[in-house]
């Protein structure tokens, strides 16, 4: 490489003109100017910052004076090499690294970039929009001005409670309505739970009782009381000793591989067969893939060079006071990779599994390890991946499907999210979202469905024990997929199934054809699921074809999914209008990586993918980013409570004449 030939041709130069004291010290200067090998264990440009990068990150920031030593970091992450770069690198090459901090201080809401190899700081930039998501410490620090209000102490008595420790208060983010002044505050609202004899706090409310705090100024706003309802008391425990176990339990299925995991990890990279793709972990948006590729004839052919959650919305439908600004943005938020759970082996993976760490940076600035909070396995489907039988000589063949699955959980307050993303052997991609937890619910005055409909306290929701009702909302991923396929020159194209009439000639009437429509600009690929108007969506290299001539392309194939119901005009719609539409294509920008803006928390809604398409790009024969939305609406049911099993919900990317044939065809049989 061009480094270490101008490097020896260096060294040769010191031997003959220096003397032996100098040759060291000279050497070793020339090396640490021209880059030393990859620092700290990356040896990857997409690698996530190790514990010395986020201790040197935080030094290098405590150092220069620009930081205050009180201050809280929200996010601190790997600052990405420039695409191109990455893309040139080659295992081995020298790379640089930096690291992206955005730190909460008494005078603002600050981002800092630091060069870890010069350990200098090189930018400074003030967020203008927005604020900081909810850190570690502001939980506390909102329960213990809550406790000590006065107006607060007495709606608590009204309700028969005398000891206020008993009381659970969780904090909620308040979203933006409309008032300019709210962005000179920090908001929080309250609410309060009583959960008495159940380890469940979520399923025993207190009605009518919430609280808006700020935060900056350390001081309870106000206290709303809409009046006192009764205390639910259901059997809401979900422990094996509130529940017990079933006396006809079924037999256990053990998972095992007698020849050992067909994956193997190397640092941050996952080969399985064919597929090839890099990993991480970040506070934000949790998992992200990078440089995914697939092997196909020898040829190691590109797929992806990113795919994340790019944010999840959470929006309730009671406007009530206490709820009507319940409508979160959870990866702006609060953050998916902040909230990733440790995972337990034979329930939310098989036995079989590779837990792996994840370390970020805390609240202090500090390394923090997040244990197993990630898991890899193979499973076999149960099913054929294909299959058929001869009609004439009866002769079978069939072939397994078994796939590799990548997992991560976030539990965003009572909601736990199970993230996967699963690799083929034909080539195909499935990404699927599973919501479990608890369904949020409020307290009412009834104590029967038919009182509490008689009364209208269940339009917004589901009467699901005495007193309680849990309300109905939505639930929106938005997912972000840089699509490299076959290379950077991309095209979108939706062929749409289009209606005919055949003539006379046959006795068919009717029929389709397809109908390519290849997008120009970022308007044109703005995309719901119709099903009265089907259409393929497919991402496309601008020129390679396969054997039979076709241009070799990906396909998504959405699953159930649905958009938003909220007016335009609404607020909650304007902070997360992805959800506006099931698809959307925009020019790669190495900025735009959060579909609800960067900092949601608070704001307006401006800096989003809304914004970002108004300008209307081209997208045509260039390097494209497809924006997917997993969309579902939740009427709650009786069964929902007090726990919900999980519920799937998903999309697949399939390769659509990426290949010349079926590229499973010579996967071996299952004897």
């Amino acid at each position: 490489m061009v480094i270490e030939q101008v490097l020896s041709q260096v060294l040769e130069w010191i031997k003959m003109y220096t003397r032996p004291i100098n040759r060291v010290v000279i050497a070793c200067l020339i090396a640490f100017s021209l880059g030393s090998p990859p620092g700290y264990g990356a040896t990857h440009p997409m690698d996530p910052l190790s514990s010395s990068e986020i201790s040197s990150t935080l030094d290098v920031l405590l150092n220069s004076g620009k930081v205050q030593r009180a201050g809280r970091m929200a996010y601190m992450r790997l600052y990405e090499m420039p695409k191109s770069e990455v893309l040139a690198w080659n295992p081995g090459d020298r790379f640089s690294r930096r690291s992206e901090s955005f730190i909460l201080q008494d005078n603002g809401f600050f981002r800092f970039v630091v060069s870890l190899d010069t350990n200098a700081v090189e930018q400074i930039t003030a967020i203008p929009e927005g604020q900081a998501p909810f850190v570690a410490g502001e939980y506390q620090a909102a329960n213990t001005l809550i406790v000590q209000n006065k107006e607060w102490q007495e709606a608590i008595r009204k309700r028969g409670i005398t000891d206020f420790n008993k009381v659970i208060n969780i904090t909620f983010s308040t979203g933006y309505f409309g008032d300019p002044a709210e962005k000179r505050q920090r908001l929080t609202r309250v609410a309060s739970y009583y959960p008495e004899d159940t380890p469940n706090f979520w399923g025993r409310p207190i009605g009518g009782l919430s609280a808006l705090i700020d935060l900056k100024a350390n001081r309870v706003i106000e206290v709303v009381d809409t009046g006192v309802v009764p205390l639910p008391k259901g059997t809401v425990g979900y422990d094996r000793a509130s529940v017990g176990t079933r006396s006809n339990p079924v037999n256990k299925i053990a998972y095992s591989q007698p020849g050992g995991a067909s994956f193997a990890i190397d640092g941050h990279v996952i080969r399985w067969q064919d597929w090839e793709m890099h990993y991480r972990v970040e506070q934000q948006n949790g998992l992200i893939l990078s440089n995914v590729t697939f092997t196909n004839r020898g040829e190691k052919r590109s797929v992806l060079y990113q795919g994340s959650v790019s944010e999840l919305f959470v929006p309730y439908m009671d406007p009530s006071p206490g709820w009507y600004s319940r409508t979160f943005i959870d990866a702006g938020e609060f953050g998916l990779g902040l909230s990733l759970s440790t995972m337990l082996p034979g329930a939310d993976c098989p036995e079989n599994s590779v837990l792996l760490d994840a370390v970020m940076a805390g609240v202090s600035g500090r390394p923090q390890t997040y244990e197993k909070v990630m898991a890899v396995f193979e499973r076999y489907c149960g099913n054929p991946l294909w299959r058929h039988q001869d009609p004439i000589t009866r002769g079978l063949e069939a072939r397994r499907n078994q796939e590799l699955v990548i997992r991560t959980i976030a539990t965003v307050g009572n909601y736990d999210y199970l993230l996967d993303w699963v690799f083929g052997q034909d080539g195909a991609i499935k990404v699927s979202i599973g919501a479990t937890g608890i369904c949020s619910a409020k307290a009412v005055a009834s104590r029967t469905a038919e009182e509490a409909a008689s009364k209208g306290e269940e339009v917004y929701g589901r009467f699901v024990d005495e007193y309680t009702v849990a309300v109905n909302h939505d639930h929106f991923a938005m997912y972000r997929l840089d699509f490299d396929v076959d290379g950077q020159s991309n095209q979108f194209v939706k062929d749409v199934l289009k209606p005919i009439r055949f003539n006379r000639d046959t006795p068919r009437r009717s029929g389709w054809i397809v109908e390519p429509h290849l997008a120009h600009s970022e308007q044109d690929a703005k995309l719901r699921v119709n099903i009265e108007k089907p259409a393929l969506w497919r991402i496309r290299n601008s020129a390679r074809k396969n054997a039979w001539g076709y241009q070799t392309s990906y396909a998504i194939r959405p699953g159930l999914s649905h958009i938003s119901l909220l007016a335009n005009d609404d607020w909650p719609q304007r902070r997360a209008a992805f959800s506006k539409y099931n698809l959307w294509v925009t020019p790669y920008d190495r900025e735009e990586k959060f579909a609800a803006g960067p900092f949601p928390n608070q704001s307006e809604g401006s800096g989003g993918i809304d914004d970002w398409t108004k300008a209307n790009r081209s997208i045509l024969d260039t390097d494209i980013v497809a924006w997917y939305s997993i969309g579902f609406h939740h009427i709650v049911r009786a069964e929902d409570w007090p726990m919900m099993n999980t519920a799937w919900f998903s999309f697949s990317i399939v390769p659509h004449d990426f290949f010349d044939e079926n590229p499973a065809m010579d996967i071996p049989t299952s004897d």
